[in-house]
């Protein structure tokens, strides 16, 4: 045992991470068990790291929540810096399913829906905890879900929500828009948490971590993303569809909020006979584009709901977003939502509606509005169907990387009889990777395969005959 502040610790930390360990502790106050997280000197004094650690303190301090773990204390000393919450006995989500297989659709909802009340409360706060993963939700022994480590969340209230040049997630439960460093806002949560149900589902990560950082981020933003249904034909097709659009690579198409998420749960956003739209206004990656050089306007500045209502009528609900706000005739929207009231003289004539300011500056077209719910509308994408194909045998790839630069290698070497055309054109032809179920299968395209090949060959063919004519040659 060890004293650290007033706490008494245990000499062996019961968990460890990359910059540090947790110990369990005692508080002598309250006589309560506690966590406490440290970490080390050699990371504390990084300024960024730094500042992650105090982002969870700040954010923790504010988020009162019974799935989200709870902060007593934080404290500096020896260099270490040391963060004090409550101690949660149980395991997490990963070392469950890992040693009790994958769990029945009922109670793998059921704590999805803790899950979404936790993210609820995040997101409410203005914050994107960005690192979902069944590694940072302990299961207590009640049974209960609750959200762990908030070491890399993001506030919502910045200038715009990106993640500059450095990728900051977790491989394979990042969201797509993440893994390509772009814009993010509580969508990319949304994402991630829909790849915790796909493994409560299935026991799978739905992307491995691949042989690099990089290709793992390519995988999760190329590939698609594959159907739970598949490894568990007992799914109910409602669970599929809502695990679908949870997941969509584009994030205009998942569920716009965690309320939205628990609602289609629920079944009620149809038992309420209602219909609902929502498009999205900004620089990037939006269904209405704002010119890029107008960077007043965030990159996604506000939402817009349609909301069709069972005796006919029509509602239009705006969501600001933005760093610099919205002003509807006048009136600044920040960070909050706003009824806005749209009018029609006539059936076919221009709808009348308010004047919509972006950052104060840019007028939002209206009918460039409407022109993106009807597209929304024509493009809707239908239920997955239910079949369950049948898996690639090992050593086979559907699809593949591209090889077109190596095969143009491959046939130079084979015009000049080069030996590195041989190499070359093997190496494509047997390359293996590991695919999303930790299968073996070819690197490359069966097309290109069978070019390289041939181009192998060709090279192996020239080759010979240069030996020959130099032999010939040398004998002359």
């Amino acid at each position: 045992m060890k004293k650290l502040s007033v706490y008494t610790v245990h000499d062996t930390p019961v968990g460890r991470g990359g910059m540090g360990q947790v110990y369990r502790g005692l508080d002598p106050e309250t006589g309560l068990d506690v966590a406490v997280k440290e970490m080390r000197k050699e990371f504390a004094g990084d300024r960024n790291l730094r500042d992650r650690f105090h982002r969870e303190v700040k954010i923790l301090k504010q988020i009162t929540h019974p799935y989200v773990v709870k902060v007593y204390d934080s404290f500096e000393t020896g260099g270490n810096l040391y963060l004090v919450m409550e101690y949660i006995e149980g395991e997490t989500v990963e070392q469950h399913v890992r040693q009790n297989g994958a769990m029945n659709e009922r109670e793998a909802l059921r704590l999805l829906c803790e899950m979404l009340s936790a993210l609820a409360e995040v997101h409410r706060h203005r914050y994107v905890h960005r690192d979902v993963k069944p590694g940072n939700i302990m299961l207590r022994p009640d049974g209960h879900a609750c959200l762990l480590d908030f070491g890399i969340a993001k506030d919502m209230n910045g200038k715009d929500l990106t993640t500059g040049l450095i990728t900051i997630g977790t491989d394979g439960y990042m969201s797509p828009e993440q893994a390509e460093g772009l814009s993010i806002d509580h969508r990319s949560d949304i994402y991630s948490l829909g790849c915790v149900l796909f493994y409560m589902l299935t026991g799978r990560h739905a992307f491995v971590r691949q042989t690099n950082d990089h290709a793992t981020r390519m995988a999760i933003i190329r590939n698609k993303f594959p159907r739970a249904g598949d490894f568990r034909p007992d799914l109910s097709d409602s669970v599929q569809d809502i695990l679908d659009r949870a997941t969509h690579k584009d994030m205009r198409e998942r569920f716009g909020s965690c309320g939205e998420f628990r609602a289609a749960l629920d079944g009620r956003g149809a038992a309420a006979g209602k219909s609902e739209d929502r498009i999205s206004a900004g620089r990037e990656k939006c269904d209405v584009l704002i010119p890029h050089h107008l960077i007043k306007v965030s990159r996604h500045h506000a939402d817009i709901t349609r909301i069709v209502e069972p005796e006919g009528g029509v509602r239009y609900l705006l969501r600001d977003r933005s760093s610099n706000g919205t002003f509807v005739n006048g009136e600044m929207i920040h960070h909050r939502e706003k009824e806005i009231t749209v009018r029609r003289p006539a059936p076919h004539a221009a709808p009348s509606a308010p004047e919509i300011l972006l950052a104060g500056v840019v007028p939002l077209d209206w009918r460039k509005v409407e022109e993106a719910f009807r597209n929304r509308a024509n493009h809707r994408p239908q239920p997955a169907t239910p079949a369950t194909p049948a898996p690639a045998p090992t050593g086979q790839d559907a699809d593949g990387e591209d090889a077109t630069a190596w095969l143009a290698a491959v046939y130079i070497f084979a015009l000049l009889g080069g030996l590195p055309g041989l190499i070359a054109g093997m190496m494509v032809y047997r390359r293996r990777t590991t695919d999303n179920d930790g299968r073996k299968v070819y690197k490359y395209k069966p097309r290109h395969r069978t070019a390289a090949l041939i181009g192998a060959i060709l090279s192996a063919i020239s080759f010979t005959v240069w030996i020959l004519i130099c032999r010939t040659s040398h004998g002359i």
